[in-house]
């Protein structure tokens, strides 16, 4: 049985991360789960009226160093407060698919209330999941010693901003 936790938030801490040699070559894993959570966004983002994110190389560096010292922290975890938007996910011991990742973050369509648009915790990943003004993506995997997979996706320009909800989160269509 697979046992999944979602995280909000995240830590920064030593960059390093240890694969075990059973896992594929990093960058392959890396190229192919970047892909795969870019084409579960674009299929949401679609049904919310929100144009596909386009998948870039910078800011996936950037979360995958942010994921990395995440892995290498191991489970303390806090906000980056960095420049771009951001949605967390942790799960053991195997590596998660893109589509329980991003299904994760979209669970929090189900709470989300048009008649009062805004931020909440509750709601916080599956709005910056479908945030319209946002337009590119990067994506960041790691694995922990202990068998924790960290994923961190950015988007940029960040979503979730007071005031903008109701013109930024469409209805399901």
């Amino acid at each position: 049985m697979r046992n999944i936790g979602k995280v909000v938030v995240a830590l920064m801490g030593a960059a390093a991360l240890t694969m075990s040699a059973s896992v594929p070559a990093a960058s392959s894993v890396a190229d192919s789960f970047s892909t795969g959570m870019a084409a579960q966004h674009k299929a949401y983002r679609a049904h919310y009226g929100a144009e596909p994110l386009g998948l870039d190389p910078e800011l996936t560096r950037y979360a995958t160093r942010r994921a990395q010292r995440m892995a290498a922290a191991d489970g303390s975890l806090s906000r980056s407060h960095g420049p771009y938007g951001e949605n967390l996910f942790m799960s053991w011991p195997n590596q998660p698919t893109p589509a329980e990742v991003v299904k994760a973050w979209m669970d929090g369509a189900a709470e989300y209330d048009y008649d009062n648009p805004g931020f909440s915790n509750a709601t916080g990943n599956f709005t910056q999941v479908v945030w319209k003004g946002s337009r590119k993506l990067g994506v960041g995997l790691a694995r922990s010693v202990s068998d924790r997979w960290y994923v961190v996706a950015v988007y940029d320009p960040p979503g979730n901003y007071t005031g903008q909800f109701a013109q930024n989160v469409g209805r399901y269509q």
